[in-house]
Parts: structure tokens; sequence; C-alpha cells
């Protein structure tokens, strides 16, 4: 579980991050960028990574139920359409704005969906009720965002004198992030795809291949015909040919690379995380991913200008508490102290765990008025009591040790030869109760 928890978060920042690359281009417009990710994320490293990690490709969709192959095909057009208007979107909105938006849209759908298809007699248990809770404050967050957004726009508005361009954005974003949960609802629909794949010796992580290799290469037509019929709108096609467009390839290559690359890694540690992957894996995935997009779009600048109450709805959801860094990783976050600065500019306030985490912090360019020793928030609680009738004290009482010895959160092994932890914790406590007879 813990390489599958890995695997989400490294997705995570691929999908926060992949569209950095797109804002470095020079000399192309939009329809440009977004076919050369196309081809190259939704065709050609799609397909490079299904050759190289599926077993006999062709002949693993041949036995694929046409039924199963038809559902694929339809959630790939759909999910198709989404990625356009999630490109639109982004462009209109910006970085910090349209990730918490899409995202937080595509989190919540891509969660409920399959909790409420799956789990339908099992809506009122605690992990049902915990994901339902997360959703709505995922959505609390996408209303103060919007907000803050609309606030962003008012000055330029009054300036300029045009139509808001907010509002199409606001509504393109709404369309994008329904849209864009498809990839999770069609991997937990493709129970059939799956199955053969691993019948024809894929492993558990990666049979989730061969469900995205026929989903993006869909996705990839829609997304390829939209940018064509812009450019022949447009009468921009020459654009191919301006002087850097050497270099705005390589961007697009690296955007596709993290792109494909977060679906990946999303699928092998899903199949990892098991009855927990498609449910709490995708809101790890896209929740995670929020934080990243944001982070770079305040480095970008994007909010700089911004009015003060618009900084501040936008900033509910950067507060950070319990704030830490190791003296090991100082040296590291130094180095790249030219982004934090920048990002930690824009918290309202960073509560540290001590004076001295807090002069870590302001190292690494956290301005001092923001930052705060506040304690280390695990301490500050009084534990309760154990009631009299509790079964563990009347345990406790009975045997009288003079030591308890607690291995809490022990883990089972991950894979083949990795280490039983109890097993391991077990012989440790028998060779210590040799000479701590009292102990429990």
């Amino acid at each position: 579980m813990i390489v599958g928890l890995v695997l989400v978060l490294l997705a995570t920042f691929f999908q926060g991050t992949f569209l950095l690359p797109m804002a470095l281009t020079r000399k192309w417009a939009w329809e440009h960028s977004w076919a050369v990710f196309s081809l190259f994320a939704m065709w050609l490293l799609n397909w490079t990574l299904a050759w190289a990690l599926l077993p006999d490709p062709w002949r693993l969709y041949a036995s694929i139920p046409r039924s199963d192959l038809l559902l694929l095909i339809l959630f790939g057009a759909a999910w198709g359409c989404g990625a356009v208007l999630f490109g639109l979107g982004m462009d209109k909105l910006g970085l910090t704005l349209g990730y918490p938006l899409i995202m937080g849209l595509n989190a919540a759908a891509g969660a409920l969906v399959p909790l409420l298809w799956f789990g339908r007699g099992d809506l009122l248990s605690p992990r049902s009720l915990f994901i339902i809770s997360g959703t709505a404050v995922a959505l609390a967050g996408i209303v103060l965002c919007s907000i803050a957004g609309a606030a962003r726009s008012r000055p330029a508005q009054a300036v300029k004198g045009a139509r808001p361009a907010f509002a199409s954005g606001l509504a393109i974003g709404v369309a994008a992030g329904c849209l864009s949960c498809l990839p999770n609802i069609g991997l937990t629909f493709a129970a059939g795809v799956l199955s053969t794949a691993r019948a024809m010796g894929a492993s558990a992580a990666q049979a989730g291949n061969a469900v995205w290799a026929v989903f993006f290469t869909v996705a990839g037509v829609v997304n390829l015909a939209y940018c064509a019929l812009r450019m022949v709108r447009n009468r921009n096609f020459h654009f191919f040919a301006a002087p850097g467009s050497l270099r705005n390839l390589g961007l697009g290559a690296i955007m596709s690379l993290m792109w494909i690359g977060s679906f990946y890694c999303y699928g092998a540690g899903a199949a990892r995380l098991g009855v927990w992957g498609p449910v709490a894996g995708w809101p790890i995935l896209m929740c995670g991913s929020i934080g990243v997009g944001v982070l770079w779009g305040l480095w970008k600048g994007e909010w700089k200008n911004a009015p003060a109450r618009a900084g501040r709805l936008l900033g509910a959801g950067l507060l950070l508490i319990n704030g830490r860094i190791s003296r090991r990783a100082l040296g590291r976050y130094r180095a790249l102290r030219w982004f934090f600065s920048g990002v930690l500019a824009q918290v309202d306030l960073l509560l540290a765990q001590s004076e001295d985490m807090r002069q870590r912090w302001i190292r690494i360019g956290a301005p001092p008025d923001n930052v705060r020793a506040a304690g280390n928030l695990k301490y500050d609680f009084q534990p309760r009591e154990a009631a009299p009738e509790s079964p563990v004290r009347r345990f406790v009482e009975r045997l009288q040790p003079r030591a308890i010895w607690i291995a809490a959160s022990t883990m089972p092994p991950a894979a083949a030869g990795d280490p039983d932890e109890d097993v391991a914790v077990i012989a440790a406590f028998q060779q210590v109760s040799t000479c701590q007879p009292a102990l429990l």
C-alpha cells in the first residue's frame, strides 16, 4: 500500500505541473500547443507505453468483448471533449483559479460516482461518510475560489469596459471538471478489460494500461480534430514554421511526458491500493494536483495585482499549519528559495512548530510577519481517561505491568520478500521480555 500511495503522489506532482511548459511556448496560439500535446501524449507516448507494458496488445484487444470496448470508446470520446474544455478553461482562468475549479469538480465526481454505483448499500458507513464529507469540503473550496476569481476580474473589466470573460471561463471550467473525471469512472467500469489483461499475463499494476491505451487514443482524435478546426478558422497553420518552433516542440514533449506519466503512475498506484484505489486514490490525485497547480500559478504571479479581497478569498485554502522543515532538508529548500519565496508570499498565515522552525521557513523565503511559532499541534490536546468499564482498562489493571510497549501502525508485507512488521515486533518483544518480565 505504501508503494501505491507513493505512485499516486508522484502522479499528483506530474498532473499539477504538466501545463507549466505550455505557458513558456512562444509565437504559438493555444491550438498549436494543444495539438502537439495531444499528438505526443495521447497517441505516440500512449502506444509506446502500451507496447512496452502490455503482453501482445493486438491479441489482447481481440479477446475483449465488443461491448466493453464500445463502452471505453464512448468514455474516451466524452473525456476527449472534457480535455478540450480543460485546455480552454485553463487558458481563460489560469493555473491558480482553473486548477481548483476543474480539478475540484473532477475529484468530487470521480470519487462520488464509483461510491454511489458500487456502494449503494453502504453509504452510511464511516468510510462512505468520510468521502462524502471530504467532497463537500472540496466543493465549498471551489465556490470560494470561484468568488475570488470573480473579484479578481472586476477591476480589469472596469478598466477595459469589455464584457467579462470570467463568466465564460467559469462555464467552460465547470463543464471540463464534470467530464474530466471519466478516466477514473472508465477504469472503474472496465472490469472486463482489466480481467482479460491479467489473464493474458499483465500484472495487476499494469492491467490498467489496457484501458488508457484505448481511452486516450479516442480522446486524441477529438482533441486533434478540434485543434485542426481552430487552425483552419484562424488560418494560422503557418505558426508551426515560426522561429522557436523546435523549442516549443520540446516543451510539448515535456508536457506530454508528465501528463501521460501521471495516469500510468496513478493506474499502477491505484491497483496497489486495492479497494481504496478508485474511491480514495482519485481524490488524492486531483486534490493534490490542485495544490501543485495553485503553487505554480502563484509563482508565475497570476494574482500579483489582484484586489486584496480576492487574495483573501483565494488564500482561505492556503493556510499552512504545523509547519516543519528538518535540518537535513533545509539546504535543499534554500536552493529553491527563488521558487518558495514567491509561493510563500501568498500564504496569509504560516504556523510553525517552534521558533527554530519559524526561522527555517523565513530562510527559505517566507515573509517574517506571516510566520508564527504556534507549537506542535500533535501535542496540543488532552487525552481522555479511559472509562472505568473499558475492557482495555480492566485488562491493564488486572495485569499490573511495569511498562506497556505499543507497536502502532505495523504493516504487512507490501510485496514478496518484504518483512512482516508484526513478526519483527513479536520477535523483539520476546527478547526484551526476558529481562523485563513485567512488560506488557
